[in-house]
Formats: structure tokens, sequence, C-alpha cells
């Protein structure tokens, strides 16, 4: 029970403070007379798992051939090392996931998250970051070489366009499309499709028959037929659309099966149609056989790599266009345009190879060539190819015959830089420089543009590469270097890093400090020939500063004295301060500062007063004149600087500890051994008391004071810089406020009950709690039972708060303490506007 107690007694310590008007604004009325409806606490969503997933790349499928390249060749013992702790932790975030979902649904809210994250949550998602590092280092070191060409298949096309002129050999047929023009005695013009009977019927002609003929024989037939019919005319004959034929498109395709398409189509239109060839297929041996029997050969890689055309076809229907299975295959990687498994055919060697790969990077370093093969033993071994130019290269590698499986890699030039020095620090221009034969430090610091100001002089320091990891270091007094000293001038090496310090950088910092009738006390950096008239300008002197001053001195031997001065002497104004020294600058008896107080509303005189230290209120009202004859002194709102500072920190306090025992609440609720529904309304009825707690979080406290401006004896009070005072106008209304049938402002009569004004206002509803109804006076005050109701009060009827149980009681002490929480936030909302 003491629990409650504590908490019920901050509360209520608080709720009078924050009084601030005695009018209400209409906005907290509707929220507070509402439809008893909470609003509804909204748990922060946590990015679905499917979204932090998506960190980690899928790897793409390969084919049988190129996971026998990247299983047999790309394998190292750092990526084994990797993919085993990948599997790993992806073990271990699969299980932390499933604590995320649970707890997905429960969270107390978004700021005891910020503030207290759960240590589930970011155990998950710490191994989601840690297995997207190791994806993306393992990316980083794996060669995934892919089979040339086949991804030209990708891209959707129902017909490659024909651009060939009809030949006058091309043989008609049902389907083709004539285009016939005459000039002459007559004009005109017609469209004629060969019809199933291989004849077309033309205008003043007839039928003529067409099927079998060539595109050269109907145009002359034509032409024949009209000339014999009309004198002096033109006749133009072309073809427009072709007839289309089935083809079969067979073996290694990804869609095998018939196609329509015409009968001059582009070779590859049939290939695109079947999604082109399967992987496991040839591109290099893909034939054409023609329904009589007769068979072409079609190599994609004249194409796709030496950009020539592919041969003329003119299909039939029944043509059969066939990808058998793929041939040698030999991979290439490193220092070469087009990395990749590349197919290829007998008596092709290594110089062929690099031509299909586009040839060497500028990085390839040309003198060695490593090629891995499986040796009869079935071992895998290595052979490396060394030659000492192109000629010799170019002859080498037309005698190199590969093996079907074989890698080739090329060896590129080591990424490191050689012959190079370099200056860093502070020195006007950093970076690397050339490394000159008998170059010196001087030489570089030239090179350099120089050193620039505040250089420390006494060391510089030359990191020399050791072939270690430890540098050797070469210690330089720049001092004597600049005045010619050949000692210290010595000559580079190759790497050789010259580093330049800042006096900033090597020497130490000291303090001085200030403190008293200053505007800016604290420390300040000694600096060098620094006085104690530099360190009074820098805190800058206030009007209320004596003369007298003491400064304090650290003597390493003696110990610690201290020493009076003048501050209006010049002689000890000179003084030069010594590191840690301390200055106290001391106040004038009797002044003080001037502070200001505001007095609003219902004074003869409002405004703003100056005060001193000691001015009463009794004071300030006078010097405005005293009080309007409309003035509500009841109402008055006297707010205090100082007891804002100590009701924010109460109420911060207050949270934080209710925030604290919310979370270890939730965190014991989660590892206990509760059923489901147990849990979740225990986590139910956690989320209402911190909406509870966040609502009261917002609240501005204002300082308030409650004070009755009748009373000589308050009068009395002390002011400070800050406080307002504010009387309103005598007001001739109560307020009714919360679970009432009609919450609302009601002119005040002498007389009436707290029992009237409720019947007034339509009685309280059934949600009311009516053994908790209270009056707030328009001074703040707080009073409960059959009061007198005064002009100005507000009665707060507050609502019934029940919290569900589930096979359980819950604890007694945190009910009454949302209850009275409740209670608070409904009087705060009410009277802060």
């Amino acid at each position: 029970m003491l629990k409650e107690k504590i908490f019920l007694v901050l509360a209520f310590a608080i709720l009078p403070l924050v009084c601030l008007s005695q009018t209400i604004d209409q906005s907290i009325l509707e929220n507070i007379q509402g439809e008893g409806k909470s609003p509804v606490y909204q748990p922060q969503q946590i990015d679905s798992l499917e979204e932090k997933k998506s960190l980690v790349e899928k790897p793409e499928s390969l084919s049988t051939v190129e996971k026998m390249f990247n299983e047999k060749y790309m394998v190292t013992p750092r990526k084994m090392e990797l993919e085993l702790l990948r599997d790993s932790l992806e073990e271990r975030a699969k299980a932390e996931s499933l604590k995320v979902e649970l707890r997905k649904s429960y969270l107390v809210s978004d700021s005891l998250q910020d503030k207290y994250l759960i240590p589930a949550d970011t155990t998950y998602f710490n191994l989601r970051r840690k297995l997207y590092k190791v994806n993306k280092q393992l990316d980083s070191i794996s060669v995934k070489l892919r089979q040339f060409g086949y991804n030209m298949f990708e891209t959707t096309l129902k017909e490659m366009p024909v651009f060939t002129p009809v030949a006058d050999n091309y043989i008609l047929g049902p389907g083709d499309e004539l285009y016939i023009d005459i000039s002459g005695e007559i004009n005109n013009s017609w469209t004629m499709t060969i019809n199933r009977d291989g004849s077309i019927v033309l205008p003043y002609i007839g039928n003529i028959k067409l099927w079998g003929k060539t595109y050269n024989e109907g145009r002359k037939i034509i032409e024949e037929e009209f000339k014999q019919e009309f004198s002096n005319i033109e006749v133009s004959v072309s073809l427009g659309n072709l007839k289309s034929v089935n083809v079969f498109v067979m073996g290694e395709f990804n869609k095998p099966g018939v196609y329509n398409i015409t009968e001059l189509s582009n070779p590859l239109t049939p290939l695109f149609q079947a999604k082109g060839p399967k992987k496991s297929g040839s591109l290099r041996k893909i034939k054409y056989i023609s329904k009589n029997g007769t068979t072409r050969n079609i190599d994609l890689y004249k194409v796709l790599i030496e950009g020539k055309g592919l041969p003329s076809i003119q299909f039939s229907s029944g043509d059969m266009i066939l990808i058998p299975s793929i041939g040698k295959v030999v991979g290439i990687n490193g220092a070469v345009n087009r990395p990749g498994i590349y197919e290829l055919n007998s008596g092709e060697n290594l110089s062929d190879l690099i031509e299909m790969a586009g040839d060497f990077l500028p990085t390839a370093g040309k003198r060695r060539i490593r090629i891995e093969k499986t040796s009869p033993g079935n071992k895998k071994i290595v052979e490396t190819l060394n030659f000492e130019d192109q000629n010799t290269f170019k002859s080498i590698s037309k005698r190199t015959k590969i093996g079907n499986g074989d890698l080739v890699t090329i060896i590129e030039t080591p990424p490191y830089l050689h012959n190079y020095v370099e200056a860093k620090g502070n020195v006007n221009s950093e970076g690397t420089y050339q490394l000159k034969e008998g170059m010196t430090v001087l030489d570089l610091i030239k090179e350099a543009g120089g050193l620039r100001k505040g250089t420390y002089m006494e060391r510089a320091e030359i990191l020399r590469f050791t072939g270690t990891e430890f540098e050797k270091i070469i210690e330089i007094n720049l001092e004597k270097l600049l005045n010619g000293s050949p000692e210290e001038n010595i000559e580079l090496e190759e790497w050789d890093k010259l580093k330049v310090f800042t006096k900033e950088e090597v020497v130490e910092k000291f303090y001085v400090s200030i403190s008293g009738a200053v505007e800016k006390a604290g420390n300040y950096l000694l600096h060098p020939e620094m006085t104690v008239g530099d360190l009074l300008f820098a805190a800058r002197r206030l009007r209320s500063a004596k003369n007298e001053a003491e400064i304090f001195r650290l003597d390493y031997e003696k110990g610690l004295f201290s020493r009076r001065i003048n501050i209006d002497d010049s002689s000890d104004l000179k003084i030069k301060l010594e590191p840690l020294d301390y200055i106290s600058i001391k106040r004038k008896p009797y002044y003080t500062e001037l502070g200001y107080v505001t007095l609003n509303g219902e004074f003869k005189q409002p405004g703003q007063y100056p005060i001193k230290i000691g001015t009463t209120l009794k004071e300030v009202i006078d010097r405005a004149g005293g009080f309007t004859e409309s003035a509500y002194l009841e109402g008055a709102i006297f707010t205090k600087v100082s007891v804002r500072k100590l009701q924010d920190k109460a109420l911060k306090d207050l949270v934080q500890e209710t925030r604290i025992r919310l979370l270890a609440e939730q965190r014991a609720i989660m590892g206990s051994i509760a059923s489901e529904e147990e849990k979740t309304a225990q986590m139910k009825y956690i989320q209402i008391q911190q909406q509870e707690l966040e609502r009261l979080k917002k609240i501005q406290d204002p300082g308030r004071v409650i004070i009755n401006l009748r009373d000589p004896n308050q009068l009395n009070i002390t002011l400070e810089s800050g406080d307002k005072i504010e009387v309103p106008r005598l007001t001739q209304t109560v307020q009714i406020i919360g679970e009432v049938y009609n919450a609302t402002g009601i002119a005040y009569k002498k007389g009436l009950s707290l029992k009237d004004y409720l019947e007034i206002a339509g009685g309280p509803k059934p949600t009311a709690n009516t053994k908790e109804i209270y009056v707030r006076r328009a001074s703040g005050k707080i009073e409960k039972g059959a009061v007198e109701i005064k002009p100005g009060d507000t009665i707060i009827v507050p609502e019934k708060v029940q919290i569900g149980r589930s096979g359980w009681e819950v604890l007694s002490f945190t009910v009454d303490i949302l209850y009275k929480m409740g209670l608070a936030i409904a009087a705060f909302a009410a009277i802060t506007n």
C-alpha cells in the first residue's frame, strides 16, 4: 500500500500548483465530457521482419555449369568461414524474431522503447545488422562467373523486325499480300491477298494462279494480264505482309514447341519466342533443319562478339530449329573486360578465349596467366604461363590448348602505389608526392608548400615502412632543419610519411577561472602573457562588482595561497596569470541587479515593474495603484519562477519513476509462465497506465501558487524576477465538466448548492464516480464534499475507472494510482487553458 500512497501524494501535490485560469477552453470541455471513451493507445509498430530480411540479398540461382565453376574454383578458407558465420547468424536471428513478434503487440510506449530499449528487440536487430555486413563481405570476396550470352533472351520480342528486301526468287503462296498500282489509261490501286487456292481475283482481269510462282514470275504475270486489256499503262507490283509458317523449335530451349513466324523472319525470332536456350544448351551449334533435310549451323557468338549478321533463311512450314547440349566450356576471370564462362568450338585456344572476353584490361599484368584445371588423376592443379612481351604472349597463347572445365585467370597488376612519399599534418598542402632521386625531408616540405603557422618546431616524425605492422619512427627537429642542419635533413625512402604537428596537439593546455560579480563566470584557456585584465575583460565585469578581488594561486612547493588585488588599479590588472589561477570578484554590499515582475488584468496601472531583492507583493500592488472595482481577487493567478522549477522537477521525477516501474512490470510479464490470455490482459493494463502517464508528462507546469490577496500576511511574500500576477474580472458563472449529461457553464445564483448545479446540468451519468466529485475554486484550490459554490468555481465529475481482469486480481495499489492519475489529468487539462 506504500507505493500507491506515495504516487497519490505526488499527483495531488502537483495538481493545485499547476492551475492557471478560471476560464475553460471549449475544446477541453469537449474532450473531457466526450462519450466516456479513453483514447486507444497505439504502440509503435516495428517494421515487418520481411522488410528487415530484405537487407540480406538473396543469391541469384546458378546453372549447373555456373555451379561447377563457382564451387570448384571459387571456394576459399575465408569464404567458408564467412558462410559458416552467416548460417549461424541466420539461425540466431530466426529465434530472436519469434520474441519480436510476441512483443510487437505489447509495446509499452515509444518513449520507453527509446530510453529503455528491450534487450530482445536490440538483440534481433543487431543480429540482422551483423548478418547484412557478413553478406556484404561475402559479396565482396565472391567471384561469381556467369555464362556468356544467355541474358540477351531476357527481353521478350514477338517478332524481330525484317528490313531485308524480298528477293525475286521468293516463292509466293497463300497469305502473301500484294500491292498493285496502275497508272495511264486507267489509274487505280488494289491490295490483294493470295487465297487458300493460291490465286487472286483482279478487277478487269479475273482469277490469276500465283501459288508456287516466284515473286518475279508473279509480278510479270500480273503486268502482262493488264497490258493485254489496256494500252499505255504502267503496272507496279510489290509485296506487303508475308505469309506465316509453322516452325518446330526443339532441344535445349526454355519453351520448346511450334511457333508461327513469317517466311523471311530473322532467325532470332523463334529463339526469342521460345525464351531462348537453356544454359545447358549451346549458343554456338544451333541447327536449322529444313523440311527437305537441308542443315545449316548458327553461331550466336558471331552476333554477340563479332557483330556479324546471321545467315539469311527463308522459312517454310515444317522447318526445325534444334539446340543441342552445350559443348566445351571454359571460365575466364581477372583483368579482362568480360569475365565469364564461354563455350569453345573445336580448335579454339587461349588467344581466342581472351578475344571473346574482350581482351585485357589496362590493369592486367601481362607477364603471368594462371590456368586451373583437373589433372587425369582427378586432382586440381595449376599451370602458369610466363612471357616477357606481347609478341611472346601471342605466340604462347595460340599454342595453348584449353580443356573443358578449365579456369583461366589473368593476373592483375598489384594495387600498391610505388615511388611516392607522403606529407601530412600542419603543412600547406597535404598529400602524396613523387619520390625523386636524392629527395630529402626539406625537399618534401617545399613540395608541400611549406609549414603552416602554429607548427610545433621541436619535433616532427618520419614514419618508415619496415615490412611489418610497426613503422620505424625517425625524429626530426624542424627548427634545426630550417636552420640548415644536415643531420636533420635525411634522405627519404619509398613510402616514407612526414608527420608535422601543431602546437595545440603537443603543448599542454592550461586554464584559469573567474567567479563572482562577472557576467561570464567560468574557466578560460590560458593564453601566453595573459593578464588579470585580459581575464576580467573576457568575463565582463558587472556594475555590482567591487574593486576588491582575490586571486588564488597554486605553488607546487608551498601549496595554495591567495593574494588580494584591486581591479581598478592598472598595475594589478597587469599581473601575469599562471596555470590554474582562480580569481574571485567581490560584490558591492547592498547592491542587487534589477529584476522585473508583471502585473496583468484588473490593476489600475497594469504593466511591468522593476524590483530588487526583498521587494514584496504588497509594494508592487501599491505601485500599480491597487485593484479596479471589478477585480475578482479570489481568482488571482500568481506564478513564481522558483515554484515552476520545483514543480517541473517533481513532475519529471514522478514520470521517470513510474516509467521504470512499468518497464519492470512489462519485463516480468514477458518472462512469466502465465498463459497468453493473462499476458495480454496484463499488458493492456500496463498500456493504459502508460497512456495516462504520457498525457501527464505533456502538461506544461506554470508554477502557480495559490494566494489570498485579501490576507495581509500573504501580501508580504517576497518577489523574484520573472514573477507574474494576473487578476481577472469578476465572473458570474459556474462551470460543470466531466460525466454529466450537459457539461456547460451555468449562471451563478447565490444559495444554489452543489446538488442544485448538478441537476441543472442533467445530473451525473451512470459512468460518473459521484463519490469523487470535487470543486476547483477560481483561486486554484481544490475542495470536496458539500461545499458552498462561489462565482468562477468549476465542478468536476470524474469518470469511473474500470480495469479488466483475466483470471487473476490486478494489483490493487496500481488501480488506485491509475484512478487518481486520471483525476489529476482531467483537472490539469481543464485549467491550463
